[in-house]
């Protein structure tokens, strides 16, 4: 089965089949069993427009990052990537707060490394980006592991804002 075939999958059972299944326990619960197999049906119907819709829209968005063939890790909603530069913590930070990208976005210092904090959107949940110094810091060039990941634990599906944020961040750490 292929990756793609795999996220489809995934992401009908995980909003068609599991709100279905929750649903129609409802109404057998509550004595209306006639209800609960229309709403089975319905629910698990429109599933497939929601998934088709969801997946797609991913999908497409990864792709206009310049990435044609989609992985399992491009899907991943924790994106991490390790990157070898020559630049010190202090200029990272100094780069981050002359980019464009990373304008509307909190930095601040942390132990080895800067956190950034995306904010809210009204595309987007807010995630947090965190650049990691992983070497020893008195020997260049220096290695830095980029985490970005959603401040929401739970989800599923970022249309590759975080894969964008890790290789905004590679981008600007190579130069």
């Amino acid at each position: 089965m292929t990756v793609v075939q795999k996220y489809y999958l995934k992401t009908y059972f995980l909003n068609a089949v599991l709100s279905g299944v929750i649903m129609a326990l409802m109404f057998i619960y509550f004595g209306d069993l006639t209800n609960a197999v229309i709403y089975l049906i319905s629910y698990l119907i429109m599933g497939i427009f929601f998934t088709i819709l969801t997946v797609n829209v991913h999908f497409n968005k990864i792709k206009s990052f310049g990435i044609q063939n989609i992985t399992a890790d491009h899907l991943r909603v924790k994106q991490e990537k390790c990157v070898i530069s020559y630049l010190e913590i202090s200029e990272i930070k100094e780069k981050l707060n002359g980019n464009h990208f990373f304008d509307q976005m909190t930095i601040t210092d942390i132990e080895n490394g800067v956190k950034i904090k995306t904010g809210l959107a009204w595309n987007f949940l807010d995630n947090r980006i965190e650049i990691i110094q992983s070497s020893n810091a008195a020997i260049k060039p220096y290695e830095y592991r980029i985490t970005s990941v959603p401040n929401m634990k739970y989800t599923r599906v970022d249309n590759g804002k975080n894969l964008k944020n890790v290789m905004e961040v590679a981008k600007l750490l190579r130069i």
